[in-house]
């Protein structure tokens, strides 16, 4: 699922009319040993979540398993 996800937001981002500057942080909360336990404990039964963040802002949850296209155009917009 993470792929898909993945692919499905380079492509909303890719047809969006407004240009866009992104990173894709991926964290693998089932691989990675030192994973910090809040945030398997959060997104355990989520994954994959998408959470996007605005320069000094917090981190928000957009969606989880799939894209979810009306939540990142409304993000992007700001």
């Amino acid at each position: 699922m993470r792929d898909a996800l993945e692919a499905a937001l380079a492509s909303a981002i890719a047809s969006s009319s407004s240009l866009v500057d992104y990173c894709i942080d991926v964290i693998d909360i089932d691989a990675v040993v030192d994973v910090d336990p809040d945030l398997a404990a959060r997104y355990d039964e989520l994954v994959p979540v998408l959470i996007a963040q605005r320069p000094g802002g917090e981190p928000e949850q957009l969606c989880h398993y799939f894209l979810d296209p009306a939540r990142l155009h409304a993000f992007l917009a700001g």
